[in-house]
């Protein structure tokens, strides 16, 4: 894996489905970010998924590989507020 520390807005693809819906029945025309507001560290996922099936000590599976680190920002959080004024619209997971 790349960089683990990067921090991402994993929204709920049904959460943006519905956002998208939210536009079209809307009929609005601009730009609107459809997107949680919220990051999660890419360890914590990973973390969470090894707990999952029961590993505690998941940093004794993975590798990282400096090839492999996006050279985007290490924090990508949106800015959602259009979509909540404009539409009505909070992502719900």
């Amino acid at each position: 894996m790349g960089n683990l520390d990067v921090e991402r807005d994993w929204s709920f693809a049904g959460d943006i489905c519905e956002g998208m819906a939210a536009v079209a029945d809307a009929q609005f025309v601009g730009d609107v970010i459809l997107a949680s507001g919220t990051t999660v560290r890419l360890s914590d996922i990973v973390a969470a998924a090894f707990r999952a099936v029961g590993i505690d000590d998941w940093q004794a599976h993975v590798n990282t590989d400096p090839a492999l680190v996006r050279t985007e920002g290490q924090v990508r959080r949106f800015d959602v507020t259009r979509a909540a004024t404009e539409l009505g619209w909070h992502a719900s997971t």
